[in-house]
């Protein structure tokens, strides 16, 4: 009896700590920011590979002013392209990680007020930008099959993001060590164009003395 307490408090704090896993590894990331009228504003988000990558925006309507909306991945190519609409919204996997940029323009029209919109944008990385329910409906999965589906997903993602960010750090770690070898060589051949003009120096001070006479 007592064996099989203990055995059930321990897969449910195991259940408990994979679901606590689950959703410390689903980024997300939603906040309302202000745009002025005729002004940018851009947002960098860092994107490991074969992650997916979901986008949400809304803004206020602004009269006379058009909402423009640009995603670019760390290739400078465009994923997403949207001019004068106040909502949207973008869907997709990333092949090839890196920086990603995302730019909001409030274009000024030929009536334009002026005024400030309101942009809400939400973010969802790895596993939390799939959605699931549609999944469950289209493959008639069981709750049990979408949470083991889910958590596998996430398991994925922690692997990816684990390579991605082991090879920028690599990456980081090879660059710091060419630019120190060469900051190396630059002293190296400041320290040899020195002693060459010393040289020269010196021996230029030497000939005008004994052209002086003052040594012999």
């Amino acid at each position: 009896m007592g064996l099989r307490v203990f055995t059930s408090l321990v897969a449910a704090s195991a259940a408990k700590l994979l679901v606590l896993v689950v959703l410390l590894s689903c980024t997300v990331t939603g906040f309302v920011f202000q745009l002025k009228s005729g002004e940018s504003r851009c947002f960098f988000q860092e994107v490991p590979s074969d992650t997916d990558l979901r986008m949400v925006y809304k803004s206020d309507d602004a009269y006379g002013d058009f909402l423009d909306v640009v995603l670019t991945n760390a290739e400078g190519r465009a994923l997403y392209m949207e001019y004068s609409r106040s909502n949207g919204a973008f869907v997709g996997r990333v092949t090839n990680g890196g920086e990603h940029m995302l730019c909001f323009n409030s274009r000024q029209g030929m009536q334009s007020a002026k005024s400030i919109r309101n942009v809400l944008l939400v973010i969802q990385l790895g596993a939390d930008a799939k959605d699931y329910d549609t999944m469950a409906t289209k493959e008639k999965m069981r709750p049990m099959e979408v949470q083991m589906r889910m958590m596998e997903d996430t398991v994925q993602e922690v692997h990816n993001e684990f390579i991605y960010f082991r090879a920028r750090e690599a990456e980081m770690r090879n660059t710091n060590e060419h630019m120190t070898a060469k900051v190396m060589w630059m002293s190296v051949g400041l320290i040899i164009l020195f002693g060459i003009f010393w040289y020269l120096q010196m021996r230029h001070l030497k000939r005008y003395f004994k052209k002086k006479r003052m040594i012999d």
